[in-house]
């Protein structure tokens, strides 16, 4: 249960900024709480009366004023001791909060049992600074700080990165910790700077953790009280804070080499480049089982590069798993070489097949928040949980979803038995029991489901939760008839949302020559074999028994891509057959009409074991 919070601002002069920091708080505080001022003797009589004023007229205010001048550490210990048993925001008096300061630091603030104090972000607060660390901002061109705070709640992940330090301008301390340490210590720091470090070290000495509330940003003016004075007292201070504290310096170096607070700044410069004027949902998001930035790319990623290329959306985000982040690559008017990428982190690499994953779909759902999703066009959704459309309806975005493969059928997605060698049925017939699946996940044996739950039962509850997903879609797309009738013998799917589009490409301005100059009389008939098909699902040993039987005849084969060479080669060689194949190896894809163009085929071979979808 949160204590209640007290407010503590000391004040000396800068009337101005004072009132508007307490105005602040009175406008945008929450729950329950209260505002302690303390008047370090300031000298402006105006300032006095005001402070005053307001303490009598609100009876969740109250105000101390200090006999004597004592410096800002002796006048914020006063404060905080005044604060008795509350929980402690300590405020410098030229800032400004906005809505929702309050609960969001205090749920930073309780994020764990030994997080102690936090600091949110600020235009101006050293390692916590936007959108520029360790630089006094600005407020970017077209927003308010106001606006700022909003923006930096969207983009948040909740994350709450620990901190080396906090920032004395503006930190949430939990009244616990007093007990562990006591207040700042006044007769080092009295003047001020230094004294919240001080207090950080002893914290952590003391098994504290110090946070980023990563949802809050506080407006700073910074150095409002002192001038020029506060500038010598930094640095007098700094060398006291080294010599109590050795290796301070160099960890505060240490943080600021690693940058760990990186990805969060990408995000907030990522929602400012789109400007405070632009729509809420302005991208279209497409959701994919790998990188398509990967060094060997499959058919789906090139396919959905080429998709993403010659639409040319203002603005579109490609969302995929890798290792333990989900990567959001935002590709502006079409120009797919050019991604701004973005690391949204996943507590662990995403399993291959996920039924149900809340922390993986609350990431979603940020993501679709945070990047302004306004629709979605799912291409495959292994390695995310299968219930990614329900995340996506229920965050009111419309989506299609293209049916690549199988996978909506059975996490086989390619329905192929490779223990006995041909197409799967996938229905409840001994085959899928005996031999399809436990053939499968003894290939993927790391991605077998955990416990003693009968494969065909996974499969089955695998099936379902996709009929979910594919019930919310607005859009079933298919690239052949064969894919949609092959998926309907598993769901029940209604013709106004089910198209059959077949894999298209864009006409290139300018090529190698047409392919169809006759053959000559003699020479040898030339067969080319796309892709890579050295693996049982893609017809290897079909293709070795016609290279085989057409040894003695004129004919070329040739293969492109590189398993295709490490797989049929020796077995070739071994049936002495190797003489009528040519391995090209791996084909840039931008010069594979130019290849084509050189081998000059007659025919193209394409004998898949399975039920390809195209």
């Amino acid at each position: 249960m949160l204590k209640r919070i007290s407010v503590v601002i000391p004040i000396y002069n800068a009337r101005v900024m004072t009132e508007r920091c307490i105005a602040t708080v009175r406008e945008h505080a929450t729950g329950d709480w209260r505002l302690i001022l303390v008047n370090d003797c300031s000298t402006d009589a105006e300032l006095t009366a005001l402070l005053r004023q307001v303490a009598a007229e609100d009876p969740r205010v109250l105000l101390l004023e200090n006999g004597r001048n004592l410096g800002f550490v002796g006048t914020a210990n006063a404060g905080m001791r005044a604060a008795g048993d509350d929980d402690v925001l300590l405020l410098n008096s030229d800032t400004e909060v906005f809505e929702g300061f309050m609960e969001r630091l205090a749920r930073a603030a309780y994020a764990d049992a030994r997080t102690g104090i936090v600091t949110p972000f600020s235009n101006n607060a050293t390692l916590c600074s936007i959108p520029v660390p360790f630089q006094d901002n600005d407020i970017p061109e077209g927003h308010t700080a106001a606006s700022l705070n909003r923006l930096v709640a969207s983009c948040s992940l909740h994350e709450r990165p620990e901190l080396p330090t906090a920032v004395g301008f503006c930190m949430f301390i939990r009244n616990s910790l007093f007990a562990d340490i006591g207040y700042f210590d006044e007769q080092v720091y009295g003047r001020g700077f230094g004294e919240e470090n001080d207090f950080c070290e002893l914290a952590k000495e003391a098994g504290w953790k110090i946070r980023l509330a990563d949802d809050v940003f506080v407006y700073h003016k910074g150095k409002a009280s002192f001038g020029d004075e506060g500038r010598e007292l930094e640095r007098k201070n700094l060398a006291i804070l080294e010599e109590r504290h050795p290796g301070y310096l160099e960890t505060i170096q240490a943080f600021i080499a690693a940058n760990p607070l990186q990805p969060l700044h990408r995000r907030i410069l990522l929602q400012l480049r789109r400007g405070p004027a632009a729509p809420e949902r302005t991208a279209m998001l497409f959701l994919i089982h790998t990188s398509p930035y990967a060094p060997m790319p499959g058919g789906t990623e090139f396919h959905l590069l080429d998709l993403v290329q010659n639409l040319r959306f203002p603005r579109a985000i490609i969302a995929y798993p890798e290792g333990r982040n989900l990567v959001a690559a935002e590709i502006l008017d079409g120009t797919i070489d050019r991604p701004i990428l973005y690391h949204f982190p996943l507590p662990s690499r995403p399993a291959r097949f996920s039924l149900h994953d809340p922390v993986f779909e609350r990431l979603l759902r940020r993501l679709i928040r945070i990047l302004g999703a306004g629709a979605a066009h799912v291409h495959h959704l292994m390695n995310w949980p299968v219930v990614s459309g329900l995340v996506l309806r229920d965050a009111a975005v419309p989506f299609a979803y293209t049916a690549h493969d199988y996978f909506a059928v059975c996490p086989n997605w390619n329905l192929f038995d490779i223990g006995r060698g041909e197409v799967c049925p996938c229905d409840q017939s001994a085959s899928c029991a005996e031999s399809c699946l436990p053939a499968f996940f003894a290939d993927h044996r790391s991605q077998k489901p955990a416990g003693d739950e009968p494969l065909v039962q996974f499969r089955d509850r695998h099936r379902a939760d996709f009929a979910a997903t594919l019930s919310a879609a607005s859009l079933l797309i298919f690239p052949s008839a064969k894919a949609r009738q092959r998926t309907e013998l598993s769901f029940k799917l209604e013709d106004g949302r089910c198209r059959v589009i077949e894999h298209g490409y864009a006409e290139a301005s300018a090529g190698p020559p047409p392919l169809d100059v006759p053959r000559a009389a003699g020479r040898a008939l030339k067969l080319l074999v796309l892709g890579e098909v050295g693996a049982a699902v893609k017809g290897a040993a079909t293709y070795l028994e016609l290279v085989e039987r057409t040894r003695d005849l004129s004919v070329e084969w040739h293969f492109t891509r590189s398993t295709s060479e490490a797989t049929l080669k020796p077995a070739l060689q071994a049936r002495g057959a190797d003489h009528r194949a040519t391995f090209h190896g791996r084909v840039d894809r931008g010069r594979l009409l130019e290849t084509i163009s050189q081998i000059a085929p007659d025919l193209g071979v394409l004998m898949p074991a399975w039920h390809e979808t195209f």
